[in-house]
Order: C-alpha cells, then sequence, then structure tokens
C-alpha cells in the first residue's frame, strides 16, 4: 500500500494540472467509446468510469467530480448531434443522470479511498516509530541497570559468596542484566514478537 502511494502525485497538485490531466484521461475515453460503438454499435458509456476514478485517486474528489460533469456535457453533445434535442429529452435523461450520479458516488469513495490508504501508512510509521523509542529507552534502562551492578559488585569484596555469584568468572562474559537486555531486544523484533504471540494462542 505504501508503495502504491509513492507512485501517486502528492497534495495538492496545481490547479492546472488537476483538470488538465483529468481532461485529458476524459479525451482518451471519449475517443475509445467512440470506436467500440462504430465497430459494435453499442452504447459504452461504462468506458467512462475510469477516467472518474483515475482523476479522484490521483488527485481529489473535485477533479473526479470535473471529470464526471465533463462526460455528462459531452454525451450530452452527442446525443444531441446524433439523435436531436428531442430524442436527447425523451429517451437519454435518465441513463445520463443515472451516470452522473453513479460517476459523482465513485469520485467521492475514490477519495475516501485515498485518505484511508494514507492514514493506515502514516499510523504504520507512528507505530514503527514508538517501537523503535522504546526499544531505545528499554536498552538504556537495562544498561543503566547493568553499571549500577558493576559499580555494586566493584565496591564488594571478591571473597564474597553473593558476589562471586554474580560477577563474571570469565572475562568478558555478561552480567546477568546485560544477558536480560540482549534478551529483551531479541524479543522486541517483530518477527519475535509475531512467533511469541502465535505460540500463546497455539
Amino acid at each position: 500500500m505504501e508503495k502504491l502511494l509513492n507512485w501517486l502525485p502528492a497534495k495538492p497538485q496545481p490547479l492546472l494540472v488537476r483538470y488538465g490531466v483529468s481532461t485529458a484521461m476524459v479525451a482518451i475515453c471519449f475517443g475509445l467509446m467512440r470506436f467500440v460503438e462504430v465497430e459494435s454499435g453499442i452504447s459504452s458509456f461504462f468506458l467512462f468510469y475510469p477516467a472518474i476514478f483515475l482523476s479522484a485517486l490521483l488527485f481529489d474528489r473535485g477533479s473526479g467530480f470535473y471529470a464526471a460533469g465533463l462526460i455528462t456535457v459531452l454525451l450530452m453533445l452527442l446525443i444531441h448531434e446524433q439523435k436531436g434535442a428531442f430524442a436527447f429529452v425523451a429517451s437519454y435523461w435518465l441513463p445520463l443522470t443515472l451516470f452522473l450520479l453513479v460517476g459523482l458516488a465513485t469520485a467521492a469513495l475514490t477519495d475516501l479511498l485515498r485518505k484511508g490508504w494514507e492514514r493506515a501508512v502514516t499510523a504504520e510509521q507512528i507505530k514503527d516509530l514508538l517501537y523503535r523509542e522504546l526499544a531505545h529507552r528499554t536498552k538504556n534502562d537495562f544498561a543503566m541497570a547493568a553499571s549500577v551492578l558493576s559499580a555494586f559488585l566493584s565496591s564488594t569484596s571478591p571473597a564474597t559468596s553473593s558476589a562471586s555469584l554474580i560477577r563474571p568468572s570469565i572475562p568478558g562474559q555478561s552480567t546477568p542484566s546485560r544477558l536480560l537486555a540482549k534478551s529483551f531486544e531479541h524479543l522486541l523484533q517483530p518477527r519475535n514478537l509475531v512467533f511469541g504471540f502465535t505460540q500463546m494462542l497455539a
């Protein structure tokens, strides 16, 4: 989803860009519709919906509304030229009205879809940031605990039994607090969190 949003143009785009690109897409769909009608003799209003969808997805719902209105006007002019004004009023007003309403609804829903994607990506980025901050602070807390423990062990006698149990016998060996810190750091990895949660549910 994030990769798809990266391919989309940033908001807001200049008015000339939004309406210019929307007009170009409508013109392409209009030419495609005319080609299909000439070849098959079947009305192909549905070929205009990609222009409405892409206008709203790439820019905003205003661009989608503009595309829907422009297509409706083009269709009215085309019907008037081919059938006459009476035929338009008598036979085409209902399908054109429904086309316009569906086009406006498509533009509005597509704009909401993109906003939902953007909110989801933003929430994911915030979650990752909070996770990194939590991991960083936890590591700092364990490092501080390790420093305090090391200072305490250094101030006690090596002969003390409790200290000899805690103090590493091999140079470079980690203290229990450092081991705990490393274990916590390993546990905080996303794949380990998912694995642990799956194990709990099993």
